[in-house]
């Protein structure tokens, strides 16, 4: 299989498509588009400014999604103890979240001393959106990174806070990006590198959520179910006016990532913790994330993590040895993870033949 010769994805896996230097479309994209737009100096006076314009004007300034990972606990601490910000920090309780991640929680909460609560929806909506996202395209990760992130928005429409700064690394951010993407996020970014402007805000962001909540929607096999998760995670469309449209803002999209750092500084100021088989890339906050990554790979020759890798070597954070390596650790052969799997059946209310029902119902479907 023929693969680019700069990040390494494999032409056929992830619309990954081969031009005659070798070099893959999300990279074209990368060095023409992104890494031009995205500069992290001028992204980071954008973000400044944003504060200092609201500051003080609202009961919070941002909301923060708190995991209990690394990244959601540090993008808290520096909105806190850098910016000297109030932060609502929120947790969205999906019935997933590990012990590793309460008990970091509890002691971030302490530690920093900010206002926190878990936010638990409705528990019959909750369950029919993981076990419509698992059935229907074998991706539960659906309902936490779509579910959670308008969620997030949907609790700052409500209580009037202007911002949900959210802790995406730029690999995540950046591992779906190629010319023609049809990934919502990337005009959310957008936003963020333009002057802060509530009408502009509920302009692009109107349309935003008509499409992610007509994805959700054709999850469902009856309307009721998909209006009670609808009504449940999202805002209308409407809901956004000129007069106030909270904005999402991806604090490492103006701020350097790097991950050992993070650590590091974390340990010194709230005595953080990692887990002992802790690595990059890895979810230790999630009780599904095995699940989710071994059912992606029986759907065909390609592992979850790949696109996350090639982005890191893409935007030079590792050597093209090391890459390489990661890579093909990444696509040897996941041990089926019977608790994982468990967890996310007895969440969902669903058997484990279903979910092997649906994986061999899409692995079809990727064939044709």
């Amino acid at each position: 299989m023929a693969y680019c010769k700069s990040c390494l994805l494999r032409e056929g896996t992830f619309n990954v498509r081969l031009d005659g230097n070798q070099v893959c479309n999300y990279c074209r994209y990368y060095k023409d588009y992104l890494k031009i737009t995205f500069n992290l100096d001028d992204a980071k006076k954008k973000f400044v400014d944003r504060m200092n314009k609201i500051k003080g004007k609202y009961e919070y300034d941002a909301l923060v999604g708190v995991s209990g990972g690394k990244d959601s606990t540090f993008v808290l601490h520096q909105l806190v103890n850098v910016y000297g910000l109030k932060v609502l920090a929120v947790t969205y309780d999906n019935g997933f979240l590990t012990e590793f991640a309460y008990r970091n929680i509890e002691n971030l909460v302490k530690k920093i001393k900010v206002d926190h609560y878990f936010h638990t929806p409705r528990l019959k909506a909750q369950k029919e959106f993981y076990k419509a996202a698992t059935l229907k395209i074998v991706n539960p990760c659906t309902a936490c990174a779509t579910g959670g992130y308008f969620l997030a928005l949907k609790i700052c429409h409500e209580r009037k806070i202007p911002f949900f700064i959210h802790g995406r690394t730029p690999y995540q951010m950046f591992s779906t990006m190629y010319e023609g993407t049809d990934d919502p996020f990337l005009f959310i970014m957008e936003m963020n590198l333009q002057e802060h402007s509530f009408r502009k805000i509920a302009g692009v962001y109107k349309p935003i959520h008509e499409h992610v909540r007509n994805y959700i929607k054709n999850l469902f096999n009856n309307d009721q179910e998909a209006n009670a998760v609808l009504n449940e995670f999202f805002l209308e469309g409407s809901e956004f006016n000129s007069a106030f449209a909270p904005e999402s803002l991806a604090y490492f999209l103006s701020h350097a990532y790097n991950e050992q750092k993070i650590k590091r500084e974390l340990s010194d100021a709230i005595g953080w913790i990692e887990t002992k088989n802790d690595t990059l890339l890895s979810h230790h906050d999630c009780a599904i994330h095995d699940a989710v990554f071994y059912l992606f790979q029986q759907l065909g020759d390609a592992d979850l993590l790949e696109p996350e890798i090639a982005a890191i070597l893409r935007m030079g954070d590792i050597n093209r040895a090391d890459g390489k390596k990661m890579l093909e650790n990444a696509r040897r052969k996941r041990e089926k993870p019977y608790e994982s799997i468990k967890s996310l059946c007895q969440v969902c209310g669903i058997k484990e033949d279903e979910i092997e029902e649906a994986v061999n119902s899409n692995r079809l479907n990727l064939s044709k």
